[in-house]
């Protein structure tokens, strides 16, 4: 289930630090075993839209498991008014080992969709912050 929250344009910060503050401080070193998070906020492109975000996290979702990143759920993030609808998402991730990050990026299946990847979001304004849950 895919849902939709309205954020004004500054929650962005306060996401960040709410999420921090729930799932912990990523200054400590992992104990063993313990769960790793990837908190994504993405801009989608102009011409791109939700639904295929949604579709190509779908897409993927066999191909990231396989390499230990797990998808938890998407939001799309909404303005609090209307006409000034943004184009963003969040995306949430357990992560079983952050290491093989570059062993996904380099998958030959992972690639046959970085084309799609890139017509739907803005990767250079893509945040990302990895957490754990707070002991």
């Amino acid at each position: 289930m895919k849902k939709t929250y309205n954020l004004k344009p500054h929650a962005r910060i306060l996401f960040a630090a709410f999420t921090l503050i729930l799932f912990g401080s990523t200054s400590r070193a992992l104990a063993e075993n313990e769960t790793l998070f990837m908190i994504e906020v993405l801009d989608l492109k102009e011409d791109a839209s939700i639904e295929k975000a949604w579709n190509y996290f779908d897409t993927i979702q066999a191909i990231t498991a396989s390499h230990g990143f797990f998808p938890i759920d998407s939001y799309r993030v909404k303005s609090s008014k209307p006409e000034s609808d943004t184009k963003r998402m969040i995306a949430v991730w357990k992560i079983e080992d952050k290491s093989k990050f570059s062993d996904l990026m380099n998958d030959p299946l992972y690639k046959v969709n970085i084309p799609t990847r890139d017509s739907i979001f803005n990767l250079e304004t893509r945040q990302m912050w990895f957490s754990t849950r707070r002991p």
